[in-house]
């Protein structure tokens, strides 16, 4: 009989031993983001799986830790992952979710371990092991951390997106350069008005603009001539559209209907020397509407072009001017 008890028990030994394998190993190290961390209970391999002291490793993580008593249950907190563990269980929750884990939390030497892959995989940590040097490397990213990388890659991508817009810009300009001759607003102080007003020209809000009034004989007809000072031997073969922006009151003027007139050194101001605007743009923000004139529409623009006159419209209201530019 106390034979039979005597196998009986080593068969259950033996079934133990094959079930649970624990061993400690002072030379066990943990790193998290390349920093050792110190543990009061050496960690433990059972079953192939490394097991630590869940306070040292969750507060290494800058995780919360909580505990239920009367359930024995483990409950941590990291960056919105709520996770919860009971002692002697299988399964570990994660925001709700059940995950079978190999090993269950258990308590040694009063001391609660938990599986170290398991805890920090559901953080969302990178796990590795070094069979050689036995050391576990975890590695993650603080909240701080995050906000910073998220911050720099903002910066960046926004430095990006003005560098292209400016590349963008300076090859439009270059664009430009070669295909207009373009005169910004505050060359117009200079041009003077025939027929009209001798008052200069003003800025306004980066336009020129000046107020028409009637000419010597009565008429509402303000208009501005370029000839000695942008328009002087042009090249009709070279140069054949035009384009003004024109600032206007559209409260006080609905359609302005814009003209230019032109002149060669063989023939003068006439009727037939004359090119209607189109309007090409909506109002921007300042009020500007971008007004383009073919020239080439007109038989006569042919061989030198020695001055041009631009008539906005007929009547008295103020009149701006933003930019002039003479296209192929």
């Amino acid at each position: 009989m106390k034979k039979i008890i005597g196998i009986i028990l080593a068969a259950m030994l033996l079934v133990t031993c094959a079930v649970t394998v624990v061993s400690a190993d002072n030379d066990i190290t943990v790193l998290v983001n390349e920093k050792a961390v110190e543990f009061d209970v050496v960690p433990q391999i059972i079953n192939e799986r490394t097991m630590v002291p869940l306070r040292a490793i969750f507060e290494a993580l800058g995780a919360t830790v909580g505990w239920d008593d009367a359930t024995k249950t483990v409950t941590s907190e990291l960056s919105g992952v709520k996770i919860s563990l009971a002692i002697g269980s299988n399964q570990l929750y994660v925001n709700g979710t059940a995950k079978e884990i190999d090993v269950p939390a258990m308590i040694i030497d009063e001391r609660t371990l938990v599986p170290v892959r398991a805890i920090s995989e559901a953080f969302g940590c990178e796990v590795g092991w070094d069979g050689e040097t036995k050391t576990v490397s975890i590695t993650f990213i603080t909240p701080e951390e995050a906000e910073k990388i998220a911050a720099e890659l903002k910066a960046a991508e926004e430095a990006k997106k003005k560098a292209e817009e400016e590349e963008a810009k300076k090859k439009a300009d270059e664009e430009a350069e070669k295909d207009a001759i373009k005169v910004e607003g505050e060359a117009l102080l200079t041009i003077p008005l025939v027929n009209c007003t001798e008052k200069a020209f003003v800025m306004e809000n980066g336009i020129a603009v000046t107020t028409g009034a009637a000419n010597a004989a009565g008429q509402k007809d303000p208009i501005v001539t370029f000839g000695a000072t942008l328009f002087k031997d042009i090249d009709a073969g070279k140069f054949k559209r035009i384009r003004v922006g024109l600032y206007y009151n559209k409260n006080e003027i609905s359609d302005p209907k814009p003209e230019i007139y032109f002149i060669t050194p063989e023939a003068g101001w006439a009727a037939s020397r004359r090119v209607e605007g189109k309007a090409i743009t909506e109002a921007d923000e300042k009020g500007v509407v971008v007004y383009e004139f073919d020239c080439s529409a007109n038989a006569e623009w042919t061989g030198t072009i020695s001055n041009v006159r631009f008539d906005p419209f007929n009547d008295t209201r103020k009149f701006g001017i933003s930019f002039i530019q003479i296209l192929p």
